[in-house]
């Protein structure tokens, strides 16, 4: 954090910015009313729910902006995709705010307790403009960009930006927004970079540029950081799930480009492109999963020219740091090992089989990373006597490493319904498609597993015995397992702190 004194000089700037205004229109959204009440629809305090309201005061028990605690009550509903968050760092209790629209700029902020004879108050101590905006668009067209109600006359992939700026305005979003789109002259990596011309010619620049980003969603979530760890690493905190107004949308979006932000290709050398979005034929291109990560964002299928998809809006060029993660909840990692199914063989079993084999595995390598309650881990795994369900005691929530959400509760973890994908290990390294695409699990939820899809209960590691697997790089119901694999293969496994 910034030295308080540093803050309360900057503060006076938020000051300005706070009287009079009425702002964060999304329902999700703090808001600041024109009788000074700071609202906070959702905050997230350890496992609950809260509503709560603050009363703005011109002074307190110092300087700086004071805010005192008017009334706070249960919620039963968990609505925010990104709730308001109270944590403790350094022995003080911090509110988090992810989105905050101030003066027409969005901003996160953080508030510190600060407890003055009867009053409850919060100081702000710590704030910072919001990074860059992606967004799935609320609307949707075919391929001929001309034709849907935004493009506003123009054509080709000219039409998906005025689409998108068109989207980003009426969202009260400034900023330059451009269609992540390819089209036969223009890479959408160089696009996102304010520049013209195809990747592989560096953007006509005299190196590859690489400083776009870092971008959030807009309900403040982050998506992901720069363009370089973003193509080169596959760095993707969350999938593409809300829209310019914050909104969860869960289709499928053109983009005509693959993996590596250039224009995709498909296997008979035509481009994907809609005939550079001029056409809404039957013939193919290249699109993204909103629940798809890694390279997968971009270019997970093909559909039909005709079809009625939606636009990725990026916001161009680099823009503010991502702010730090907040770490609030039970914590997740994907092993840095992987193994054949029985477990027993693989490092630090500690003479242990089967489930109580992974578990094992799990304890030596969170003692090993520094983890907290090493020893309350356990592998997510189900047995033809155990199932994930049964194992997993508590209800959550679970974090990543990096403080992403990835679970609300347990029947969101042993389901499968995963927030993000949990490929971060206990090392704090993004795992990508090149060490290995699947994990073992033999889950989903309260199932036992009797068709011997187990390894043998995790005992057996030859060719004639079977494993259910999990996709890593996908969240959406096909990550649960839909096949299985030869336990002869090596995959890692999840570990889950219980």
């Amino acid at each position: 954090m910034k030295k308080i004194a540093t803050m309360i000089c900057a503060a006076v700037v938020i000051a300005g910015l706070f009287s009079g205004n009425v702002f964060g229109e999304q329902s999700c959204s703090p808001t600041f009313s024109a009788n000074n009440i700071l609202h906070i629809p959702e905050i997230q305090v350890s496992d609950e729910i809260y509503t709560v309201d603050f009363q703005y005061r011109n002074s307190g028990p110092g300087d700086g902006i004071w805010f005192e605690l008017t009334a706070i009550n249960a919620s039963t509903e968990h609505c925010c995709s990104n709730p308001a968050v109270a944590f403790v760092d350094n022995n003080q209790l911090i509110i988090r705010l992810p989105l905050m629209i101030i003066g027409g700029q969005s901003y996160w902020l953080e508030l510190q307790y600060a407890s003055y004879l009867e009053h409850i108050w919060f100081k702000i101590t710590n704030y910072g403009l919001l990074p860059h905006r992606v967004f799935v668009t609320s609307v949707e067209g075919s391929g001929d960009l001309s034709t849907w109600a935004d493009a506003n006359g123009k054509t080709g992939i000219e039409a998906g930006d005025t689409i998108c700026q068109a989207r980003a305005r009426a969202a009260g979003l400034s900023g330059t927004f451009v269609a992540w789109l390819s089209d036969e002259q223009n890479d959408a990596y160089c696009r996102i970079h304010n520049l013209s011309g195809k990747k592989a010619d560096n953007c006509g620049q005299p190196s590859l540029p690489v400083n776009a980003g870092p971008w959030v969603r807009t309900d403040g979530f982050p998506f992901a950081p720069a363009a370089r760890q973003l193509f080169d690493k596959g760095v993707v905190y969350s999938g593409l799930t809300t829209d310019e107004f914050s909104q969860s949308k869960e289709r499928y979006y053109f983009t005509g480009t693959g993996n590596n932000g250039s224009i995709f290709y498909k296997s008979d050398g035509n481009t994907g492109t809609c005939k550079n979005w001029t056409n809404s034929g039957e013939n193919n291109k290249a699109h993204g999963s909103t629940s798809a990560f890694e390279g997968t964002w971009s270019s997970g299928t093909l559909i039909s020219c005709s079809g009625q998809y939606q636009l990725v809006c990026f916001e161009t060029g680099s823009g503010p740091a991502l702010s730090p993660f907040v770490r609030l909840g039970k914590k997740a990692f994907l092993t840095s090992i992987q193994g054949a199914g029985n477990i027993s063989n693989w490092p630090g079993a500690d003479g242990k089989i089967g489930i109580e084999a992974g578990d094992a595995v799990c304890h030596t390598l969170a003692r090993q990373a520094g983890l907290e309650n090493a020893d309350h881990f356990k592998a997510l795994l189900s047995d033809d006597t155990n199932t994930a369900g049964d194992r997993i005691q508590s209800d959550g929530p679970w974090v990543r490493l990096d403080g992403i959400l990835l679970a609300k509760n347990k029947d969101d973890l042993v389901n499968g319904r995963f927030l993000t994908i949990l490929n971060l290990t206990e090392k704090g390294i993004y795992s990508n498609k090149s060490s290995s695409w699947y994990a073992w699990t033999a889950i989903p939820g309260n199932t036992v597993q009797t068709n011997n899809k187990t390894c043998s209960n995790w005992q057996n590691d030859g060719s004639e015995s079977q494993g259910h697997f999990s996709r890593i790089f996908d969240s959406s119901a096909s990550w649960v397992p839909d096949r299985s694999l030869e336990c002869n293969e090596t995959h890692p496994f999840y570990c889950i702190e219980d």
